[in-house]
């Protein structure tokens, strides 16, 4: 939320992945739970990366896992780069 993005927040999240137990097909999923920590003021877009995170099978290694960060529409306020932004009409 806006709320989250101007004060800062930690948010956990949960994704699963798929690793593959051997050559040939057989594979499992595992829930995983990242947290993320949100500064004060971060601009929509900036990217947290997991490193070792994504789908694994037996030849690779787990590749990474990225979310990016995206505010939810605020019933009052807008953002504008660094701004926020609240429109009223003055009689």
């Amino acid at each position: 939320t806006l709320e989250e993005i101007f004060h800062g927040c930690l948010k956990r999240v949960t994704h699963k992945r798929k690793v593959l137990l051997a050559e040939g097909g057989e594979y499992t999923e595992e829930q995983r739970s990242l947290t993320i920590d949100v500064k004060p003021g971060l601009p929509t877009g900036t990217r947290f990366v997991f490193e070792g995170e994504g789908n694994k099978t037996p030849t690779r290694a787990a590749g990474p896992v990225i979310f990016v960060l995206k505010p939810l529409p605020h019933a009052r306020f807008s953002r504008r780069g660094s701004d926020l932004v609240h429109k009223v009409t003055l009689p």
